[in-house]
């Protein structure tokens, strides 16, 4: 476990974020609810967006 000082994607930049390094996960990348639980989440026709709160 670590604690990332601040975390971008796109125009949405966190601070102080709680993470897990994870070695040879299978995809790209992977985001957490320590991440996402400050966003808002919408689904719409099958598009999702993601907005910080």
């Amino acid at each position: 476990m670590t604690r990332l000082d601040s975390i971008k994607i796109g125009g949405i930049e966190e601070r102080n974020v709680a993470a897990i390094i994870v070695d040879n996960l299978s995809s790209d990348a992977l985001l957490g609810m320590s991440f996402l639980s400050r966003m808002d989440i919408r689904l719409h026709q099958n598009i999702m967006t993601i907005h910080s709160n």
